[in-house]
């Protein structure tokens, strides 16, 4: 391990029972590496605004949640203010994790009580990019994960294919409930067809069905995933000779 963390903060309040912790944590050069777990973060700078509302009662100490959230202030922060200066980025060299590499990345991550907001991100992975905003939502303890962006030259296997993708998405991870929307704008046949075996392992759908004989002379030429109340649907195109066989949305 190597590197400077600093983190400067201020402790404020009027009744001595609720207190505003108001902090920025900055890096330096953090390196940390763990080779026999495969984990490594490498060249980690930047400086992360940190915003905590703490209550101290007979109970102990606890983290009070923030104001309620709407739409609106999942936004990104720079398509609402965009002439408001910021200093808060986060750059890191390289991340490995499980096998897979991660380089460069760089964003604007915050800290606002039950918030963690990942803004303007930028990921190098597999060839290509991947750009949106992560965010991170504990309000009423139960988490949420929201993804909007959208991912450009990705190789998902060893083949020289590619993918292009742009999604929206919510999970809850305590319950798995996933719901969103992918749309594909490019992906090689072998990709589809082993993703198609992941949604319909037992080739017990006739459209799916229809699209692997497909791929045997055409090629994918748009696809749409949308989950919603716990159910997916698929909406595939195929181009060329392909294009002459009927695929309707699957459910």
């Amino acid at each position: 391990t190597s590197g400077k963390i600093a983190l400067p903060f201020k402790l404020s309040s009027g009744d001595m029972k609720v207190f505003r912790f108001v902090g920025e944590m900055s890096a330096d050069g953090l390196t940390v590496e763990m080779p026999d777990d495969g984990i490594a973060l490498v060249g980690f700078n930047g400086r992360i605004p940190l915003v905590q509302d703490i209550a101290v009662g007979d109970d102990g100490v606890a983290i009070l949640p923030g104001p309620s959230k709407n739409l609106y202030s999942r936004k990104q922060f720079s398509d609402v203010q965009p002439f408001l200066k910021t200093d808060n980025f986060i750059s890191i060299e390289r991340i490995d994790f499980m096998g897979q590499t991660m380089a460069p990345i760089a964003g604007n991550l915050r800290v606002e009580r039950d918030l963690f907001a990942m803004d303007q991100l930028q990921i190098g992975f597999r060839g290509g990019n991947i750009f949106g905003q992560v965010v991170v939502d504990y309000e009423g303890g139960s988490p949420k994960v929201f993804f909007k962006g959208n991912v450009t030259g990705i190789r998902p296997s060893e083949s020289k294919d590619v993918l292009d993708a742009n999604a929206t998405l919510s999970l809850e991870p305590m319950t798995l409930k996933l719901d969103g929307r992918i749309q594909v704008v490019r992906i090689g046949r072998q990709h589809l067809l082993d993703m198609i075996d992941v949604i319909d392992p037992y080739r017990e759908d006739v459209n799916m069905n229809r699209a692997r004989m497909g791929l045997e002379i055409g090629y994918p030429k748009f696809m749409r995933m949308r989950m919603q109340h716990g159910f997916l649907a698929v909406k595939l195109e195929l181009g060329g000779a392909a294009s002459a066989i009927r695929l309707d949305e699957i459910r």
